[in-house]
């Protein structure tokens, strides 16, 4: 997981640096927003995330402009879910 990010002259230089290099193009990177919450093992939820519920209902999470769309989380939600994967490496969680 990349944990630090530097932009100079639209080149991003990332951390830890990948096998074959450090610098990706800006176009090949996506940015996923915090939420603000963590799951009951206490795993960050970010944009993009698979959450399951105790019930076993799986849901992504997204953000648009105009709010949250997907599960609808709040603060008094936290630790009630549990982050599974994310929709660019396991998208077959919410079949």
């Amino acid at each position: 997981m990349v944990t630090e990010i530097m932009w100079s002259d639209g080149t991003a230089y990332i951390w830890p640096v990948p096998e074959d290099d450090n610098v990706v193009s800006l176009d090949d990177i996506d940015l996923l927003q915090f939420t603000g919450l963590k799951d009951k093992h206490g795993n960050e939820v970010y944009e993009g995330d698979i959450i399951r519920e105790d019930d076993g209902k799986t849901w992504p999470i997204s953000f648009e402009f105009f709010g949250c769309t997907g599960y609808d989380l709040g603060v008094d939600d936290e630790g009630k879910f549990e982050v599974v994967g994310n929709v660019y490496e396991r998208p077959e969680l919410l079949k």
